[in-house]
């Protein structure tokens, strides 16, 4: 059964994903003498129990520079979506399964969060054990792409009124990540569970809709 929202200011909702979930994340530095060529796809499937999400995704890398496309339909219409890359080599680097929803994690959004009840929803944290936490974000340039902006939310893409999203853009990882990038996952977040055309709370904003690992094309 799903939750009763309550609202709760994007403010919040990027201060409180920055406490939990973003790693330390070095900033790209030029020069590094790497120049490894490679080019990786990640489809983008709908994370069980939530609402339905799905595309691609296309990361050209030269070095520690890459350029980002993807392409996801089934979205909250006229919302931003968080978008990043996840992983960890500590994590279990896959999409979670329905068997995730064991509330253990909701504690980021306490008025939603009962422990060891599932709820219907498998919250960004429930997850986070499988993809593991945000090391790379998908904004809008000239934003920042580190993990330290990984939800605040208005610094990301937005749907169209058809629910479709279409990013790209060009910008520079630091070098540990790229390099590990066949080890990592793209995903996709936030939905409109009450249907009042915003994100009520962290867990609207932070849901995570798709997921896709991230392989050589």
């Amino acid at each position: 059964m799903r939750r009763k929202l309550r609202a709760v200011r994007a403010p919040i909702v990027a201060a409180a994903l920055l406490a939990a979930l973003a790693l330390p994340s070095a900033v790209a530095v030029a020069g590094t003498g790497d120049t490894t060529s490679m080019n990786y796809r990640a489809n983008l499937r709908a994370v069980p129990l939530n609402p339905p999400a799905s595309g691609t995704a296309r990361i050209d890398r030269v070095g520690n520079v890459i350029t980002v496309d993807v392409h996801v339909t089934g979205l909250t219409p006229l919302l931003k979506h968080a978008m990043h890359i996840h992983g960890d080599l500590r994590a279990r680097n896959e999409c979670p399964p329905a068997s995730a929803d064991v509330s253990t994690g909701d504690q980021l959004d306490p008025a939603n969060f009962t422990a060891g009840v599932p709820d219907g929803l498998l919250s960004v944290s429930e997850g986070a054990p499988f993809y593991g936490p945000v090391q790379v974000s998908f904004t809008t340039d000239p934003n920042p792409t580190t993990s330290a902006v990984g939800f605040n939310v208005e610094l990301f893409p937005a749907a169209n009124n058809r629910g479709v999203l279409d990013y790209h853009r060009t910008f520079q990882i630091p070098g540990k990540i790229a390099a590990k990038l066949g080890q990592l996952h793209v995903v996709v977040h936030g939905e409109d569970l009450n249907g009042d055309g915003a994100y009520s709370d962290f867990m609207e904003a932070s849901l995570p809709v798709a997921c896709g690992v991230i392989d050589p094309a």
